[in-house]
């Protein structure tokens, strides 16, 4: 086609690659080998100019035809040589008519690069699939001459660290050279991916150790040291998802079409990979100032365990691609192998260890300088407080009955909840570095039952304590009903215990009617005789069953401020006070100090999760007090199923 004008040779062949692509798979069944031919040089000499012509359009619409031409070769094999060595040669021309380096990686070089390594990732993923080891080879020989060699990666980075730079001016250059190492680090990142697939399907037990072996020894892949390998395998993780080298799709069967279905996840497979070159890497030396930070180091940790737990767990599979490490020399035992494995593991670990207590300590950093925002502190105490309003049951009998007391010197009642210390929960209350912690509201409705264990420990203490037991329930609640009208009470409340429900027979005595379960009804489970039955969730109700005239036996004494909410209960967020984090320092830093895998914690780093914390003061100021204690019958029964 010559020289073009790449936009409106993209509208021309619209819908061409797919025209391409079946011709392609028609001839090649059909073994016309002259067609099939000249539709992969035509396609080559396109590609080449579209790279060579910059033509992005038409650089994204011919990408994927390598791939697709050698997928097509895959059953039969035969002329495969031909498809990669053209291919190859185009991928390889291609390269020489732009540069591998990039102002940045929205620009048109690294676009053009993008699209070239998108072509080139897709053609030598189906390469792996070759079962003919000449042909395999010959990828790998293809493969292997794209590598662009005396590539210094961060020579002038560790010059400047050497000579005392700042993290900042560390950072500079470490983004510096990333771009102008823009392509070599595309197939250094390539060649990761194409090793962590291979050990991923051996993983799965899709082939043999000594294929994977062989793929492993035939793509060449060097690095210079430990951090660059940690660099490459975050930052595949990191952009997985958004298309990086098309490795999101990579599959090892062909899926039935029109049935969803989830891909292998490259986020766990490169991590793989990325495990065993870690292992087979010079893990003594390790710097973690080489090693930018990223949050998803405080998840790599539990991932590399499981990794290193499923290769100790098959070492016999394993051992024959260990043994292609620097490492493992081939003549040792699979024991020795295994020897260094494990050695090599907990070094591995307490690196990665060290740097999650880095990326955490980071963060909790982040944490501890922000304000706290008003409105999320103002959304947790509407959530809490609705789960207090749901749980809270025993001041609803007093306002229902009337037996409150309002005292409006505080001083005199006593706070009935508590002042949480809360670590780490700082990141509920920020905007900027906000995250979620589920379930937190819960607070409100745990501290709700406190109170109501409160009342119930004051009637049991100021109640009848002899031991008053019946046969059963319905003759504890006949004679205590008529015990209390005969002393002239009037009984308006019956508690029980939870288990009550299932434990005994309540629904079934006679005189028992359900509850409707109208949101104001004081019933849990229903009226006995007309008087109420409810329970209260604290563990101190365990047995005892009460009877009592609720509004004369007991009252409530309550500070009611309308700065509290409901006028009743104060809920406070709060930062800790510099007193407050040393005092808690003193007091935790021994507990605090171990870390993960061996690690220790520095004093720096601990003060920092302090900081990040905060304490959350909930109560009510109240008092409950007995005022007639015949007014209570308290019982228990021996026979808890019988009516």
């Amino acid at each position: 086609m010559g020289s073009y004008n790449g936009n409106a040779v993209a509208s021309v062949l619209e819908g061409l690659d797919w025209t391409l692509s079946n011709a392609f798979l028609a001839a090649y069944k059909n073994k016309n080998e002259s067609v099939w031919k000249e539709l992969v040089e035509f396609t080559s000499t396109e590609l080449l100019l579209a790279f060579t012509s910059k033509s992005i359009p038409l650089a994204r619409h011919l990408a994927l035809l390598p791939a697709r031409f050698l997928y097509g070769c895959l059953e039969q094999e035969y002329g495969a040589e031909s498809v990669i060595r053209s291919f190859g040669n185009t991928f390889e021309f291609s390269q020489s008519f732009f540069s591998g380096n990039v102002e940045s990686e929205q620009d048109e070089k690294a676009v053009m690069n993008k699209l070239l390594y998108d072509s080139i990732a897709q053609f030598f993923f189906q390469a792996l699939r070759l079962n003919n080891d000449e042909n395999l080879f010959l990828s790998f020989k293809s493969y292997n001459k794209l590598r662009e060699r005396g590539y210094d990666f961060g020579s002038e980075f560790k010059i400047a660290k050497y000579q005392g730079a700042s993290d900042e001016k560390l950072a500079i250059l470490r983004r510096k050279s990333e771009l102008e190492g823009f392509r070599p680090l595309l197939h250094r990142r390539l060649s990761l991916s194409l090793h962590s697939w291979v050990i991923f399907l051996l993983s799965i037990d899709k082939i043999e150790g000594s294929r994977a072996a062989k793929v492993l020894s035939g793509i060449h892949l060097r690095y210079d040291s430990t951090p660059q390998i940690l660099n490459d395998a975050i930052y595949i993780r990191k952009f997985s998802y958004n298309g990086y080298l098309g490795v999101q799709w990579w599959d090892y069967m062909a899926r039935p079409s029109g049935e969803s279905y989830t891909p292998p996840s490259a986020y766990e497979w490169i991590t793989l990979g990325a495990t065993y070159h870690l292992l087979n890497s010079p893990l003594l030396d390790v710097d973690l100032s080489d090693i930018p930070e990223s949050n998803d180091y405080i998840f790599l940790l539990e991932t590399v365990k499981r990794n290193l737990a499923s290769f100790e767990k098959d070492w016999n599979k394993w051992s024959s691609v260990f043994n292609v490490g620097p490492t493992i020399t081939n003549d040792e035992t699979k024991e020795r192998s295994l020897e260094n494995f494990k050695s090599q593991s907990r070094v591995l670990l307490s690196i990665l260890a060290r740097l999650k207590n880095r990326q955490q300590s980071a963060e909790d950093k982040a944490v501890a300088e922000e304000k706290l925002s008003n409105e999320k502190i103002t959304d947790f105490k509407n959530a809490a407080f609705a789960e207090w309003k749901r749980n809270n049951r025993i001041l609803n009998f007093f306002d229902h009955f009337g037996n409150v007391q309002k005292n409006k010197q505080i001083e005199k009642l006593p706070a009935i909840g508590t002042s949480l210390y809360l670590q780490g929960f700082k990141v509920m209350f920020l905007n900027e570095n906000f995250k979620e912690i589920y379930g937190s509201a819960q607070i409100g409705g745990e501290v709700a039952r406190s109170v109501d264990g409160r009342f119930i420990r004051e009637i049991m203490m100021g109640s009848n304590i002899d031991d008053t037991r019946h046969e059963t329930l319905n003759e504890g609640l006949k004679l205590s009903i008529k015990s209390l009208v005969d002393e002239g009470y009037s009984p308006n409340l019956i508690i029980v215990p939870p288990e009550f429900i299932y434990r005994t027979d309540l629904y079934a005595l006679e005189g028992f009617t359900r509850s409707e379960g109208n949101e104001n009804d004081l019933a849990d489970f229903g009226s006995y005789e007309g008087i109420p039955i409810t329970t209260f969730y604290t563990p101190l109700l365990n047995e005892e069953v009460f009877v009592l005239d609720f509004r004369s036996s007991v009252k409530l004494e309550i500070y009611e401020d309308n700065e509290r909410i409901n006028n009743r209960l104060l809920m406070e967020v709060r930062e800790m006070t510099s007193e407050e984090m040393e005092t808690k320092f003193e007091q935790e830093a021994a507990a605090m100090r171990s870390g993960e895998e061996g690690s220790e914690l520095t004093d720096g780093e601990i003060k920092l999760k302090i900081a990040s914390s905060l304490y959350l003061d909930i109560w009510i100021n109240a008092k409950f007090s007995v005022v007639e204690q015949k007014a209570i019958k308290r019982f228990t029964i021996n026979n808890l199923g019988a009516i």
